[in-house]
């Protein structure tokens, strides 16, 4: 509760000041005295306002007041932000996460513009004390003026307390934006061994991304690196603003073994890297146990059609197996595969 306050302005001889500022009644009820003095540092002079007294009644049982917020003053459509609500518990009830206090979407109640319509507790809030809301929210697709305004709730009861301060965010549309969705990526991947890899965006700025336009899906981390064998990946389709594309694509796992980055990020070539880089993945490549790697051949350049001829090949054990004749290891023809062209 505030005890000092300072005079608004310069106050001459016979001309009058008036305070206008915020106090807090007391949580617990009764009758509390009302009144004031003028002060100059330590020295209190002149009258006393008239002393009022002031009924205070027995606080409810989910009572909430708002403190204040961090929210962004601008936003780009589809784009993550974090944002934070702190709001005083002034209800006799302490909020705990497992009575299913939490704080809810408004204007209108249960709205989910922002991506979500509740937030968590992370722990409980007692009388008198004000809990900090931290979370994230998703800016709408669409560019324009947004309510952001929240209340406190307790889940399947009643709403209840001031909702806070409403905020109109503005959001606006980038001709080049993506929002990450997702990824697929194997678990278990060998070295230099070829894998299937999906991503998946959203478009969420105003230009269509298409292959013909030079859009393209490219690494990352460090940026245009060929660590996994390419640096680049095409679209299947022209994606429109607002539309979420899949792009499968493959890769080759570097050739010794170790952990290495695996990301990627939308680029509009020779133009801008633009939009979410995918959640980086620490990929461990292992050798496999069963791997080769050729080394020589002796072959005859020339053959008589029906004659016998001895030829040698010779291929280099670089797997973690042990190659034996009773684990049926062999050599065998291929272009085609298993074909008896050379009997």
């Amino acid at each position: 509760m505030t005890t000092l306050n300072y005079v608004p302005s310069s106050i001459a001889p016979g001309a009058t000041a008036t305070f206008q500022f915020k106090v807090t009644a007391p949580f617990t009820a009764g009758f509390y005295n009302f009144q004031w003095r003028m002060r100059k540092n330590t020295e209190e002079f002149g009258a006393f306002s008239t002393s009022v007294a002031v009924a205070v009644s027995k606080p409810p049982a989910n009572g909430a007041a708002f403190v204040s917020q961090s929210v962004p003053t601008g936003m780009i459509a589809g784009q993550s932000y974090n944002v934070s609500v702190s709001m005083r518990n002034i209800g006799t009830n302490t909020w705990t996460p497992g009575s299913g206090y939490k704080l809810g979407s408004q204007n209108p109640a249960d709205n989910k513009r922002w991506g979500i319509n509740r937030a968590l507790l992370s722990s409980p809030v007692a009388q008198g004390e004000t809990g900090t809301f931290t979370f994230n929210v998703v800016a709408p697709a669409t560019s324009g003026n947004y309510d952001f305004q929240w209340r406190m709730l307790q889940e399947g009861i009643s709403w209840f307390g001031a909702p806070t301060t409403d905020l109109l965010v503005p959001v606006n549309v980038l001709g080049d934006a993506a929002a990450f969705v997702s990824q697929q990526v194997p678990s278990t991947i060998y070295a230099g061994r070829t894998y299937q890899v999906s991503m998946t965006m959203k478009n969420v700025g105003s230009n269509a991304w298409s292959t013909v336009g030079k859009y393209r899906l490219g690494s990352q981390n460090p940026q245009d690196n060929k660590v996994w064998g390419v640096s680049r990946a095409d679209f299947p389709t022209t994606v429109a603003p607002g539309d979420t594309v899949t792009i499968a694509f493959n890769v080759t796992a570097p050739a010794v073994a170790g952990t290495y980055n695996f990301q990627w990020r939308l680029v509009h070539e020779s133009v801008v890297w633009f939009g979410d880089l995918s959640k980086n993945l620490q990929l461990n490549v292992a050798v496999p146990p069963n791997a080769s790697s050729f080394v020589q051949q002796t072959v005859p350049s020339n053959m008589t059609a029906g004659q016998t001829y001895n030829v040698s090949v010779t291929m280099k054990n670089t797997g973690t197996a042990t190659w034996t004749a009773d684990k049926l290891y062999r050599l065998a023809s291929e272009n085609p595969r298993d074909n008896l062209i050379w009997g």
